[in-house]
């Protein structure tokens, strides 16, 4: 915490919000060449120059958070691909797999390859002496 009861996080967000807004409108005056420009005037005080763009541009800007929180929906909830939750399922399935090839080597005395070996016969895809 800081003195006046602020967290550093929260300045911290507050610092990182400051900055995608002015990148935001920074980019949205140059892409009109337009001759609004933003000024802070205070730590968190900022104003355009022309009153009567600030409500269009506070339209874009909802726009643009509402498309980035879609986005953001989109990749967190993916189910295909290389997603988290798909590598951390294979994951949990590899260790499982070699935890029953460890154990059954144990029980049999037969290495992995000698297991799959045995498998394949015994299910008649090969014919290997074991």
């Amino acid at each position: 915490d800081t003195p006046g009861g602020v967290t550093v996080e929260y300045q911290r967000k507050v610092r990182q919000n400051w900055i995608r807004v002015k990148t935001f409108l920074a980019t949205i005056a140059t892409s009109r060449r337009s001759t609004h420009f933003l000024t802070r005037q205070d730590s968190n005080i900022f104003c355009l120059h022309d009153i009567h763009y600030t409500p269009q541009v506070a339209k874009e800007l909802i726009q643009y958070f509402k498309e980035k929180e879609y986005e953001k929906q989109v990749l967190e909830n993916q189910a295909f691909g290389w997603v988290k939750k798909a590598e951390i399922s294979n994951g949990r399935w590899v260790m499982f797999g070699l935890l029953v090839g460890m154990m059954t080597e144990y029980a049999t005395g037969k290495s992995f390859t000698d297991q799959v070996a045995i498998t394949l016969t015994y299910m008649g895809f090969a014919n290997f002496d074991v």
